[in-house]
């Protein structure tokens, strides 16, 4: 793994610099898709990513709290 880091603010500037060849990142397939359409960028799979990544989320909220479409969203979205 290289040892720079490049920081961007939004992830449309990330793409841009993978696609000026800056280097590789993770991105959401949402975005990928279109880029690999176009052929601005290619998928691989490196090695150490291999295996499958397990994520974890734990939340909490008040018993009384009633949700918004928001946080139901997103609760929605974790529990899949």
């Amino acid at each position: 793994m290289s040892q720079q880091i490049w920081q961007t603010y939004d992830q449309d500037d990330l793409i841009r610099l993978v696609e000026q060849g800056l280097g590789w990142t993770f991105l959401p397939r949402g975005l990928l898709s279109e880029k690999l359409a176009m052929g601005t960028l290619i998928e691989f799979f490196p090695e150490f990513n291999r295996t499958k990544i397990a994520n974890s989320a734990e939340i909490t909220w008040r018993s009384n709290l009633q949700h918004g479409p928001v946080a139901t969203f997103i609760i929605d979205e974790l529990i899949k």
